[in-house]
């Protein structure tokens, strides 16, 4: 029987209504394996690419059976369906899905690398990763990632909203209440 591997996936959007894609991207989560925890949601500053908006970026935490390769092709259907289209490298897009790291998985595939290639550059990966998954650790050098220099950064990153208390256990299935209590 395959064993649950924990995997944090980043979520990113700067088109179209971000949150409510977010809130819906999180149900969708849930089919792939068991949702452990979900960050808080930062409003960040574009990295690269041309003038765009600016992103919403969160990250959460899954315990999954699938292989890398299969999780990397359920979330590029699941970004696909949410209106996602690759024309322009680091352009403006609806729903951007990264495996930012799984606990022991280290690939150098092309198309796939785990962790992600530039996760200690970015802290709007890191410190979501990190609220996440607190305790995780390099696959290459064992290093904890909350010892690196990036980790405490938050240059161009901006708190929207925290986890709503109500919403935990629903994961995004109860319409009720929203899954983050936005920060005005």
């Amino acid at each position: 029987m395959p064993v649950a591997v924990r995997c944090v996936i980043g979520l990113g959007a700067n088109l179209g209504d971000r949150l409510a894609t977010f809130e819906t991207v999180v149900s969708e989560l849930t089919d792939l394996g068991e949702v452990a925890g979900i960050s808080h949601l930062y409003e960040t500053d574009p990295v690269g690419g041309p003038v765009q908006p600016d992103y919403l970026n969160a990250a959460v935490c899954v315990h999954t059976i699938l292989r890398p390769g299969e999780l990397l092709c359920r979330l590029l259907e699941i970004e696909k369906a949410h209106g996602r289209v690759r024309e322009v490298r680091w352009g403006p897009r609806h729903l951007d899905l990264d495996i930012l790291w799984m606990e022991g998985v280290n690939i150098h595939e092309p198309g796939l690398t785990i962790p992600h290639a530039r996760l200690l550059e970015r802290n709007f990966a890191l410190v979501p990763l990190l609220e996440v998954a607190p305790d995780a650790r390099d696959p290459n050098s064992g290093l904890a990632y909350r010892d690196s220099p990036s980790a405490g950064r938050r240059d161009g990153m901006r708190l929207r909203g925290s986890l709503n208390p109500a919403r935990n256990k629903a994961l995004g299935r109860d319409e009720q209440f929203s899954l983050w209590r936005l920060c005005s």
